[in-house]
């Protein structure tokens, strides 16, 4: 989102384009589906490894941050990899704490990574999965079709190797995005009703981009859930598109990161001085858009020296959550930028309100 960040965001993607480029086979690029949609796991050896060592530095970060835990049997069951649909990143990790009543209802927690929209995989929410599978609930991380990289690398070697080394939908949009989340929440019914649970409530959580979509999901496709969802817990989550949405950023960056989110040729201009049509557009990737008297509770964290997403953020939702008397509360990191790691014991802190925050409202 700053130029620093998005210029680390183009040198893993360059990486694992060129990779893709190198080993993936022709038949491998050309599989069809009934849907015509072209099916891209990802399998090739060279492509795993460089997923794996982005994965590794989020989850140094994450332990930096705070966030670390194990998992064994004697914790509970462990199912990797469930698929929700038919490309590769349609994928899904399911723990289920041991000891729980099968005779009594569960509550559920989908977690959602960041990384741009364009990058980052389940992986990267496994720690916070486990601990809140330790705490009793029933919980997921999820990975989802990733947006066309927007450093260049896709215009080079062309959306279809792009999708291909991400395992993603060619051309995805965060619609594409909303859709995986319905269709993963529709699968974790499905998994825990045949391991034999009850599980009638869901909270949604996210980080960065993760948080965005977890909101836009929670806020305006609750409905379409197959689990009620009852509240959301998010850090450092962008509230919308606007031209004031992002204080770190110029119109011009802002519009950029609507028209890769909308999949639409969104610019500076359109951005100033928006259309009906426009103005549509903008709200529907928008969560602070979406807030009305029927949202759920939701709990934040911001950090007070974000230069990746900017400190706006939290100005944006607050009043509107309050107009609407929607429950929430925020706890901020105020030393941190957005990878959270200058406030020792925060951390705890959030993992803590989070814990209160479901025994509320699950």
């Amino acid at each position: 989102m700053k130029q620093s960040f998005k210029k680390l965001t183009a040198a893993l993607m360059a990486v694992l384009m060129m990779t893709a480029l190198l080993v993936t086979p022709a038949s491998a690029a050309s599989a069809k589906t009934d849907s015509k949609e072209a099916l891209y796991p990802v399998t090739d050896p060279l492509i795993d490894v460089t997923f794996k060592a982005v994965d590794l530095f989020t989850e140094a970060l994450n332990a930096a941050a705070g966030i670390s835990e194990t998992w064994s049997e004697e914790d509970g069951q462990c199912i990797e990899n469930i698929s929700y649909g038919k490309r590769g990143r349609n994928v899904y990790d399911l723990y289920v704490p041991k000891g729980l009543d099968k005779s009594k209802s569960q509550g559920a927690i989908l977690f959602i990574h960041g990384g741009a929209w364009t990058q980052g995989s389940k992986s990267n929410m496994s720690a916070i999965a486990r601990t809140f599978a330790k705490k009793g609930y029933i919980t997921a991380t999820m990975s989802y079709d990733l947006l066309p990289d927007s450093s260049g690398v896709a215009k080079v070697l062309g959306s279809d190797v792009v999708s291909h080394g991400q395992g993603s939908k060619a051309n995805a949009t965060i619609y594409d995005i909303l859709g995986d989340v319905k269709k993963c929440i529709r699968s974790m019914k499905q998994e825990t009703k045949a391991l034999g649970y009850n599980v009638n409530s869901l909270a949604l959580s996210g980080v960065s981009a993760g948080s965005h979509i977890s909101l836009l999901f929670a806020y305006g496709k609750a409905d379409k859930s197959a689990i009620p969802i009852k509240c959301a817990f998010v850090l450092t989550a962008p509230s919308g598109f606007y031209k004031d949405s992002f204080d770190n950023m110029s119109v011009a960056e802002t519009a950029s990161y609507a028209a890769l989110c909308s999949g639409t040729g969104m610019t500076e201009a359109k951005l100033q001085n928006p259309n009906a049509k426009q103005k549509k557009i903008l709200d529907s990737i928008s969560p602070v858009s979406m807030v009305n008297r029927n949202t759920i509770p939701t709990y934040f964290g911001y950090a007070g020296k974000d230069t990746t997403i900017g400190t706006a953020h939290w100005n944006k939702f607050e009043p509107v959550l309050n107009k609407y008397g929607v429950p929430h509360d925020v706890i901020w990191f105020p030393n941190s930028d957005h990878t959270l790691l200058s406030d020792p014991g925060v951390m705890d802190q959030y993992l803590n309100g989070a814990t209160d925050w479901l025994a509320k409202y699950m």
